[in-house]
């Protein structure tokens, strides 16, 4: 089913009027049933395609909240094991080497990618 839904769960993870929904969906395929390897398949790109719809370069078009759960709810799942944390920590590092600006200040995703380090 995880497989199913997730390019959707991706996108709504992006969209401002569904985030709210999608996290705790996310949370509960990553944590509780170890699904996470799934959402970083294909070496995390349809992952990384979603941080580009959720961190715009623009600023001011970012939702904060949106990238506040996100990036809250990773930092939880990076705890739940090696394999899980290193695929996090590989696709965040894959998105900063594509917008490397976002992650020179406070943003949600860089701060929690200084902590993951």
């Amino acid at each position: 089913v995880f497989r199913k839904m997730c390019d959707y769960l991706l996108v709504a993870l992006a969209d401002p009027y569904v985030n709210e929904y999608a996290v705790p969906i996310v949370r509960i395929f990553i944590m509780e049933l170890q699904l996470g390897s799934d959402l970083f398949q294909d070496g995390g790109l349809a992952f990384t395609g979603m941080l580009d719809l959720l961190f715009p370069t623009d600023e001011t078009l970012a939702d904060l909240e949106c990238q506040e759960r996100l990036c809250d709810m990773l930092n939880d799942a990076v705890g739940l094991g090696p394999n899980l944390g290193q695929a996090i920590v590989g696709a965040l590092n894959d998105f900063r080497a594509t917008r490397p600006v976002l992650f020179e200040g406070d943003s949600p995703i860089a701060l929690l990618l200084r902590s993951l380090a």
